[in-house]
Order: structure tokens, then sequence, then C-alpha cells
């Protein structure tokens, strides 16, 4: 009786290994394919993307003579404070290899820790990079200054699309900007795509994929109440790109005490439909002392209860009463 119990727990061992072998290898295959040195898109249930050669992009990080009039693509880094994590941040875009030229603006709120000067050393080298540096913090004396000259670079315009990227996170995709931007040239019903990412435990060294999968890599379309109902967040805020006619006037945006990356997705997604990428576009570093992720759980629940109760005060958008408010 013992031998077989034995046997039995043998057997069971033996298929939970297996099984972890297997986990194991679907992961690999995963990386793999989002480290490609080459440009595929994942399948799409969609129109036949046209194919951009990889022989015709070029990135400022290879070549600074690189064509910098005329970008039709604003990357909005918004940063205080970030200078372990500012080089990696701006390598990940000077790297991106386009067919198009696109501009990096930098707001750097007055930090105190050397990220200005990191950034003025970029700025002096790479000529499509535009900085705006405060003399005088602005999130923390006046959020509603902070708000508009933040929204005023976000909507510039005269750019086509509208890339984010935060001050302590970095892209590691070198193709994601191409990918973004061809898409939504292509498809005139979206006005969003964002994709999967990689979570950095800057405080305990741990790190977790984030990433949204189906069958066949087909990739996921997204209104805004299913964005953020997936147990994954489809909208990670430094992994969209927007279309900038897309983007409400600041005559919302002033409406709002609360107004964070949740209003701006919602508004963009009622001029057209989201497009997930199943591709880990970046690196998203978690801090212990961060703006939000410093709080206590019960502040950040607090936090959240106020972006949702006051975006449907401002729409009445039943759903967004249904799907949110309730669960917080």
């Amino acid at each position: 009786m013992v031998e077989i119990a034995g046997i039995t727990e043998g057997k069971e061992m033996f298929k939970k290994i297996i099984k972890r072998i297997n986990v194991a290898k679907r992961i690999r295959r995963f990386l793999r394919f989002f480290t490609v040195e080459t440009y595929p898109y994942p399948l799409i249930n969609k129109p036949k993307l046209e194919t951009t050669s990889i022989d015709n992009l070029t990135s400022y990080e290879m070549d600074i003579k690189k064509e910098i009039n005329n970008p039709i693509v604003r990357i909005c880094v918004i940063t205080y404070n970030n200078v372990r994590f500012t080089r990696g941040c701006l390598n990940g875009l000077l790297m991106q290899k386009t067919n198009f030229p696109f501009e990096i603006y930098i707001y750097d709120d007055c930090s105190t820790d050397g990220t200005s000067d990191i950034i003025r050393e970029y700025a002096g080298k790479y000529s499509n990079i535009i900085t705006e540096i405060q003399t005088k913090n602005l999130y923390g004396t006046d959020r509603k200054l902070w708000d508009k000259k933040v929204y005023s670079i976000f909507k510039d315009h005269n750019r086509k699309y509208v890339a984010v990227a935060d001050g302590d996170d970095h892209w590691i995709d070198q193709y994601k900007l191409q990918i973004q931007v061809d898409f939504l040239r292509n498809h005139s019903d979206f006005s969003m795509c964002s994709g999967g990412y990689l979570i950095n435990y800057d405080f305990n060294g741990n790190q977790e994929i984030r990433l949204a999968l189906t069958k066949h890599f087909i990739g996921i379309e997204y209104d805004f109440i299913s964005a953020h109902s997936n147990l994954i967040n489809l909208v990670k805020n430094f992994t969209r790109v927007y279309k900038t006619e897309a983007m409400p006037e600041y005559e919302i945006v002033r409406k709002y005490s609360f107004f964070r990356d949740v209003h701006l997705a919602y508004y963009v997604l009622q001029k057209g439909r989201g497009y997930y990428f199943q591709r880990i576009f970046g690196n998203c570093n978690i801090c212990a002392n961060g703006i939000f992720s410093g709080l206590s759980s019960n502040e950040q629940r607090d936090i959240n209860y106020k972006v949702y109760e006051e975006l449907y005060r401002e729409t009445r958008d039943e759903q967004v009463k249904k799907h949110f408010i309730q669960k917080v």
C-alpha cells in the first residue's frame, strides 16, 4: 500500500515537473518572438498592413543626422527626480527605428537629483530633443497649472501622433513606434494602440510579464470598458500611441481635478477603437517611493475612486459607474 502511494505521489510530482517545463518553454518562445531582430507584425483580423522594409528604417541613436524636419510623432516624456532611469528612458526612444522623423519633448518638473543635467547632455547631442526644464516644481505647488502645461505638450496640433514615455520607464522594442504608427495610418477607425510590458519592482528586484495573449498572436481590439476591465491593463500609459485629432481639447481637461491617463483613454476611445499588440513594448519600473506606488493600498483605492467618480460625474456614462465605481 505504501509502495502504491509512493508511485502515485511520484507520478503526480512528475506531472508537475513536466507542466513547469512546458510553461517555461512557452514563455521562452514568447520572449523570442518579442525580441527577434526582424519586423514582424502580430496577425490581426483587419485589412492587410503595408509592409515596411527593415532596410529603410533608421534610428537617431545610430544616425544623428537623421531627418528631423516635419516630425509626425511627438514623444512626451514627463519626469521628476528619475536620475537612475533617465539614460535608459532616453536611449529606448533614440533607438527607435522608423522611416519617419519624430521629436522627443522632455518636461522636467525642477528635478534636484541630476536628472536635468542628463537631459541637457542628451539635448546637446540630439537635435530632435526639445526640453522644458522648470525652475520651480509645479506638480506639488500648482497642480492646475501643471496639468495645463503638460497637456499643451501632449496635444500639439502640428503632430499627427502622440506617444508617451514616463521618465522612470523605458521602451525595449526598437520597432515599437514604427509598428504602432503604421497601424494607425492604415486603420482610420482606430484612435489609439498599446501593447504588453514588463514590470520591474525596483525595491526587490522581481520582474513580471504583463501580456494579454490570445491564440495565434491575434491582437485584441478594445473599448474603454474592456481595456480597463481586463486583468492585465491593456492601455498601460507608456505603451500607448494616440492620434492627436482624437485627444480632447483642454476645455474638457480643465473640468477635472483628478485628470489622469484614465480620462485621456476614455475620451480618445470615444473617437475610435483601441488595438492591443501582443508584443512586449517596454519595461515599467515600480519604485517604493513613487508618486502612486509609494502610497498605501487605502490611499491608492481612494484616488482610484475619486478618478472614476469624477469621470462619471462629468460624463454620466453608466458603464463607468457599473464597471468601476461600484467595484472600488
